[in-house]
């Protein structure tokens, strides 16, 4: 696990949300699918979020899901579960309170805590990190390209 404390001087980004681009940059060589889930905690997060994605992330279809995705389409989000849950690959979904849990979404290889919780329970822990350590093909004969998982713990002092 990598802590970041300063941004050496603005290298690593100039704000919270460079940072966490330019992490999802950098794991993103590493894994196959390139589908992400990322958990965040208010839906005016997710919103900012969704934003954010869709103008630096744009090889990525993205989706959101809250409990209140009607609203979510006012604001132009896709909302498609099932399009998101089918993709192969560059796909990206902004959650609120949903898929940490009984989800079985196939090919997800990095998932992204974007909730900024200091202390995470062991038990949304472990359910989150099965989510991304699934593995792919279980029911094919096609041969596993997914070799691991990359979850992203992203709390950030805004201090």
């Amino acid at each position: 696990m990598t802590e970041i404390k300063k941004t050496l001087g603005n290298r690593i980004g100039k704000s919270n949300k460079d940072i966490v681009i330019k992490m999802i940059e950098n794991v993103l060589p590493h894994v196959p699918y390139k589908k992400l889930i990322c958990w965040c905690r208010t839906i005016a997060q997710m919103r900012e979020f969704y934003k954010l994605f869709s103008t630096r992330l744009q090889n990525f279809k993205i989706y959101s899901s809250t409990s209140n995705d009607s609203e979510s389409i006012n604001y132009g989000h896709n909302i498609d579960y099932d399009e998101y849950k089918n993709a192969e690959s560059n796909a990206i979904m902004l959650c609120v309170n949903r898929y940490k849990e009984g989800s079985d979404i196939k090919n997800v290889d990095v998932g992204v805590y974007l909730d900024m919780v200091k202390i995470r329970s062991l038990l949304v822990s472990i359910q989150t990190f099965g989510r991304i350590l699934r593995k792919d093909n279980i029911n094919s004969n096609k041969p596993s390209l997914k070799k691991y998982g990359i979850i992203i713990d992203t709390y950030i002092n805004e201090d």
